[in-house]
């Protein structure tokens, strides 16, 4: 392939990207992707296997690093999540809840913006918001009960 004219170029490979494809693939299966590996890091070519999401999540590090944590979900109950790829000094920047159903936190968040109670009811009733209600949980106290 060294002296191949179809592949002496980038451009080239580009106009013969079928064949040069086709002529790697034939190569690459000639050894074991372990083997292949073991070639590349030896002539100081950076490289690894593309795994599978079932060999990714068994992978050790993902593992060590908390890659895969479990979290409560208000409905699913405990399910694996992934976990934060930034790890800090003192915990793992990881919330232990599940993701939030949908309007979960629409009443919450709009507080922090400064609607009041009768707004958000009233952008509910008109479907501009989704406010989530969870009918396994008492009802929410008045808004003049609540501070914002």
């Amino acid at each position: 392939m060294l002296r191949d004219e179809r592949f002496a170029s980038n451009a080239a490979r580009m106009k013969n990207r079928e064949a040069l494809v086709a002529e790697m693939s034939a190569a690459l299966k000639q050894r074991t992707t372990d083997e292949w590996v073991t070639a590349f890091e030896l002539a100081g070519v950076p490289a690894g296997p593309v795994k599978t999401m079932t060999q990714v999540l068994e992978d050790p590090q993902v593992h060590v690093r908390e890659m895969v944590i479990d979290v409560e979900h208000p409905r699913a109950g405990h399910v694996a999540a992934l976990g934060c790829p930034v790890k800090f000094s003192r915990g793992n920047g990881v919330t232990s809840r599940g993701a939030p159903l949908y309007g979960e936190h629409t009443v919450e968040v709009m507080r922090e913006l400064g609607y009041q109670q009768g707004e958000i009811d009233r952008l509910a009733a008109a479907r501009a918001v989704h406010v989530h209600v969870d009918a396994s949980l008492p009802p929410s106290p008045p808004a003049a009960a609540l501070s914002v």
